[in-house]
């Protein structure tokens, strides 16, 4: 039971063509992502979303909502709802429940905090650093392990590791290349604008990103 749980939460947690930045947000006043253009050898589209206030509406039909520091309350796709639940939005919101609900079902997921870590059951999940950002992930079948440095205005990852094997990255301005030859761009905030990975290239556009 406890392994269909934490596959369930990776499931939940992937939204495949939203920024992929760490889930705790603590940016007030977000940069909304307007367009989102994915490209590969075989194949390529473009979700284009309108907003009104924090309501995210996307062309392929599915409704996201924000609060005011960018994190995801709710998930509405064909008849699958996700609701998100946080504590502590100062430095970074912390998720404490994550609902699914379907057409005849519902699961209820209650995460607990102790300091940056975030714990499922008496299993601890994830732990994050003082920003928000994941130091160490438990959601998969192995430990993920993340450092970073310069955390002035958002912490620039320097390597990845997963059991033995790592990935390191270089930083030139805003831009982060890594040994596995992934390259991705990040505006001035820190907000994802380029990512080419494992042949796929992801493009997004953003306002009010001032």
């Amino acid at each position: 039971m406890k392994g269909s749980i934490f596959s369930a939460l990776i499931i939940v947690l992937g939204f495949s063509c939203n920024e992929k930045e760490q889930i705790n947000s603590n940016k007030l006043n977000f940069c909304k992502v307007t367009r989102c253009v994915f490209e590969n050898a075989d194949t390529s589209y473009i979700l284009n979303y309108t907003w009104t206030e924090n309501i995210q509406n996307s062309s392929d039909g599915s409704i996201n909502e924000y609060n005011n520091y960018g994190s995801v309350t709710k998930n509405i796709q064909a008849a699958d709802t996700f609701i998100y639940e946080y504590e502590d939005c100062k430095n970074y919101c912390k998720m404490t429940k994550q609902i699914h609900k379907s057409l005849d079902t519902t699961y209820v997921i209650n995460f607990t905090w102790v300091g940056d870590t975030q714990k499922l059951e008496d299993n601890i999940l994830a732990i994050y650093n003082s920003n928000g950002y994941l130091l160490k992930s438990y959601r998969g079948m192995l430990p993920v392990t993340y450092n970073y440095e310069d955390c002035e205005t958002f912490c620039k990852m320097i390597s990845k590791s997963v059991h033995n094997s790592q990935i390191t990255y270089d930083w030139e301005g805003n831009t982060q290349k890594g040994s596995d030859g992934s390259i991705f761009e990040y505006n001035e905030r820190g907000y994802l604008l380029r990512s080419s990975e494992y042949g796929n290239t992801y493009i997004y556009t953003y306002q009010n990103c001032n």
